[in-house]
């Protein structure tokens, strides 16, 4: 008898927990229902943090606080003192002499490595002065016009208003502040009856020598953003100036998008850097870099359409199609718009796919 209550009762405990168990598969599915997983990618230049930290402050329930602007201040003087750093290094790699010679003196006040100094040197008046001075010799802009860095103006255009005292970040300064990359990133957001999780990976950790190694962890992926900066169609990346950064795009995007883990994703391309585009391609030729485009050379439109076909034409996938579009990711107002197309095309398509 002692034995019969004894194998009830553990019936009963199992079947509770099977009901239990079978509970939480019915919630998990209709959490994944309501729930859209994007997967962000690109090379390192495509400008992805800076896209991922617009749609923070545009849809992020968590608002920076005043202390946390503060920590950025750290960040921003090690963009500035590093970013003159590289352009005396390029002075000297292509031998070009500062316009003024007593400058020099300036100069060497950024030979140690940033790592060396210690809190108290940051925001240091003794820089002011000479960053100022350094900026705007004609011999460190021919270095910034060789080095190509695009985002080097912003903090040297403004350091009497970052050496004041009481400084603190505003959300463009922190967007163009450049960080150490985290291998992955995530946000959440909620929109209308979806919620969103958008995961970021590190552009170095997505070189197409390397994806299939982490590739195969997305596989419940909803869609794919992908990044490409096209003002990088006439310039090398970081890792081989040699090389050009719409071509390892293109390379990257291959590999992804044929991945057998997203043969039937939804996947977006954003043209981002629009803005340096624009005023690029009135003087950089396309067909040095690309010698089959065919259009007109100074039509922005034609050249954006060329773009898109490149990377529309690798999809192997007939019953997909590419969805691209473009996007300048420091314009939050342009964001916003483009986020809400891409969020309904990836609506659309999941409404379609569960017609099927």
């Amino acid at each position: 008898m002692g034995n019969q209550v004894s194998t009830n009762t553990k019936q009963e405990k199992l079947f509770k927990t099977s009901k239990a168990i079978d509970r939480q598969i019915r919630l998990d599915e209709e959490r994944k229902k309501s729930e859209i997983k994007l997967l962000l990618l690109g090379t390192k230049e495509a400008g992805k943090s800076t896209f991922f930290k617009q749609l923070q402050f545009s849809y992020g329930s968590h608002q920076l606080t005043a202390n946390d602007r503060l920590e950025y201040r750290s960040a921003i003087f090690q963009n500035i003192y590093t970013s003159m750093q590289f352009l005396i290094q390029t002075l000297d790699q292509f031998q070009i002499p500062l316009e003024y010679q007593d400058l020099q003196t300036d100069a060497s006040l950024f030979s140690e490595p940033f790592e060396t100094l210690g809190p108290s040197f940051y925001f240091n008046p003794l820089y002011l002065h000479p960053l100022e001075q350094l900026w705007a010799d004609a011999g460190i802009q021919k270095a910034h016009r060789l080095a190509g860095d695009d985002g080097l103006p912003y903090f040297f255009d403004k350091l009497q208003t970052i050496w004041a005292p009481g400084y603190i970040p505003n959300n463009q300064d922190i967007l163009c502040c450049k960080e150490q990359a985290q291998a992955m990133n995530m946000c959440k957001f909620k929109i209308g009856p979806y919620k969103y999780k958008i995961i970021d990976i590190a552009g170095e950790k997505i070189m197409a020598d390397d994806s299939k190694k982490w590739l195969h962890c997305f596989d419940d992926i909803s869609a794919v953003l992908f990044l490409v900066s096209i003002n990088g169609y006439d310039k090398g990346t970081l890792y081989d100036p040699n090389s050009n950064q719409m071509r390892e795009s293109l390379i990257l995007f291959d590999a992804i998008c044929n991945s057998p883990w997203f043969k039937s994703t939804t996947i977006i391309v954003l043209l981002n850097k629009m803005d340096l585009f624009l005023r690029k391609i009135k003087h950089s030729r396309v067909t040095k870099y690309f010698g089959d485009y065919d259009g007109d050379e100074a039509n922005e439109e034609q050249v954006i359409a060329y773009f898109k076909q490149r990377f529309q034409s690798l999809n192997r996938n007939p019953q997909r199609h590419i969805f691209c579009d473009y996007t300048n990711a420091l314009d939050g107002q342009l964001i916003r718009q483009v986020t809400m197309t891409v969020f309904n095309v990836i609506g659309h398509n999941l409404d379609a796919s569960s017609l099927l």
